[in-house]
């Protein structure tokens, strides 16, 4: 009986370890991928090549996503952050 416990006992902590390395690996739901949270986001109402072929500062990308934000785009002010940080890092003047 003490053997068939203690391969129990293993067989559930190699589940539970198992299944915390996934989140890890994925890196959880804070840290979305921004050139994807730009495409699915962006891609709602404009085709991508549009703003991959603009360059703008900060303050401007501010400004575009912000009026798109305020137009009805469905992103949250954290999407908002990642999306501008996304553009001005790729697409930047």
């Amino acid at each position: 009986m003490g053997t068939l416990k203690l391969i129990l006992s293993l067989m559930i902590s190699t589940v539970i370890i198992g299944s915390s390395y996934g989140v890890v690996l994925a890196g959880g739901p804070e840290s979305p991928d921004p050139a994807g949270l730009y495409e699915k986001k962006c891609s709602i109402c404009h085709v991508i090549e549009r703003s991959r072929s603009k360059r703008k500062s900060e303050k401007a990308w501010r400004a575009t996503v912000m009026r798109m934000k305020s137009n009805g785009a469905p992103i949250t002010d954290e999407e908002a952050r990642i999306i501008i940080r996304h553009l001005t890092d790729n697409y930047g003047k």
